[in-house]
């Protein structure tokens, strides 16, 4: 579980990159704050599905998983929003901590 635990943790890191990438700071503008928003809420999902363990349960690691789908749904919408090449390393993040998650799978 230990290596599990690590990939989910690196795909993790790989991801919260991205958003220092994505070059997040305050805004008046709607569309980026809303991005920004979404990417915390990202961020938060993410963190809360690292801290699966070997006590975690089926149901809410599952429940954990589709937050994390929700939560980059949203990402996307918001990025297409602002029509921004910024995506390309969130896609890639994102690619990252879906191969973590099915090794755990």
């Amino acid at each position: 579980m230990k290596t599990k635990s690590r990939l989910m943790t690196g795909g993790a890191t790989v991801l919260v990159a991205a958003f220092v990438a994505a070059g997040c700071g305050q805004t008046t503008d709607d569309a980026e704050a809303q991005l920004c928003a979404d990417l915390a809420t990202l961020r938060s999902s993410v963190a809360t599905l690292a801290q699966t363990s070997s006590s975690t349960s089926v149901d809410e690691f599952q429940q954990s998983r589709d937050n994390v789908k929700k939560a980059w749904a949203d990402v996307q919408d918001s990025a297409n929003n602002l029509h921004d090449d910024r995506t390309d390393d969130l896609d890639d993040a994102w690619e990252v901590l879906g191969e973590a998650i099915q090794t755990v799978l």
